[in-house]
Order: C-alpha cells, then structure tokens, then sequence
C-alpha cells in the first residue's frame, strides 16, 4: 500500500470491513481498503507524528502522537472531535 511519505509506526485491521488504518511520521493516519489496496480516507490533525492507532469503538478512532496528545476520530466523516492534550 503505498500513500503515506513517511515511516509507518502502527497498524490497526478492521477485519470485518476488509480495511486497515495506519498511523505515520508523515503525521496522517491513513484508512485503507486492503483488497483495492486503496487509500479511503486521510485524517490529519498532528502536529508530530502518528504513533499509535486504534478503533475505539465502530465509529470512532483513537490516535497518540508526538505532539503530545490524543485525538478521537469520526470514523465515517474523518474528523477529528475531540483533542486531549497536557502529556510531555
């Protein structure tokens, strides 16, 4: 799957939609469609990069980054709703 320009530092497969999200140095998180082997949706938001990413719940994505903090994701809109912050 090519797409992100940068190191990839986490994956995270949603067997049951056939998609794998990614998290990146490029400082996107990228979902992809892994039989197309397409990229469906780019999330950006960090400032550093993505380290680590997972699926909260069916609509929501969590992901940790560099810059210290934490962003929630709507999974269908690709946005983010909810930024934590104050690690260093």
């Amino acid at each position: 799957l090519n797409g992100h320009s940068n190191l990839v530092r986490d994956l995270y497969l949603l067997e049951d939609k056939k998609q794998l999200i990614s998290g990146s140095d490029d400082k996107s998180i990228r979902i992809w469609d892994i039989e197309g082997g397409k990229c469906l949706k780019t999330l950006t938001g960090h400032t550093h990069s993505a380290n680590k990413v997972f699926m909260f719940n069916p609509g929501i994505i969590v992901s940790s980054s560099d810059d210290h903090s934490i962003k929630f994701w709507n999974y269908e809109e690709g946005k983010c709703v909810k930024t934590l912050t104050g690690h260093s």
